[in-house]
């Protein structure tokens, strides 16, 4: 598989379409030891990046590119957590523009330095990339609600993606 949880106390990685166990690692947990699984991405070169390249690997039926032509982060879709392209949120995140930080005064002497001016995603927050990824995964799951624990900007996020996939949204935070 390409998406794997792996234990973080293990290592023990299982397919990450194939969901998780209650209580975490199912190996660790059938040890009376249950730990969280964090997503396991590979970083192989050559691994593939765009949709037409993913299926051309796996030997399954491509999608023309050019019909296709994802933007966003839908265009590393392989390598995000798997939702099906119809249950797919996106206002836009990531087709931000790279800036120049040339103006920094403390920038060593013949470096250039970029950034990423996140403040034109559609909730101007940084954090629309994990809801969009986040809420499409969801959705794929047949989950009509979703949570989130924030002080802020995650919160706004996860609730205007979840808005969009008419979906639920609860936030979580702490008093002031």
């Amino acid at each position: 598989p390409l998406l794997e949880l792996a234990c973080v106390r293990c290592g023990f990685r299982v397919d990450a379409d194939a969901g998780r166990a209650a209580r975490g690692c199912p190996r660790c947990d059938e040890s009376g030891r249950p730990a969280n699984q964090a997503l396991f991405v590979p970083t192989a070169p050559g691994l593939p990046l765009t949709t037409s390249e993913f299926h051309a690997s796996m030997g399954t039926p491509g999608i023309d590119a050019a019909a296709t032509q994802d933007t966003g982060i839908w265009r590393f879709a392989p390598r995000l957590p798997g939702a099906r392209p119809a249950d797919r949120i996106s206002g836009g995140e990531g087709e931000t523009p790279v800036v120049s930080l040339a103006r920094l005064p403390d920038r060593p002497r013949g470096v250039l330095l970029s950034g990423k001016d996140e403040t034109l995603n559609p909730t101007l927050s940084h954090k629309d990339r994990f809801s969009a990824a986040a809420v499409s995964r969801a959705r794929s799951r047949g989950a009509t609600v979703v949570a989130a624990a924030s002080s802020g900007n995650g919160g706004v996020s996860a609730a205007a993606y979840a808005a969009c996939a008419g979906m639920g949204c609860v936030v979580f935070v702490t008093p002031a």
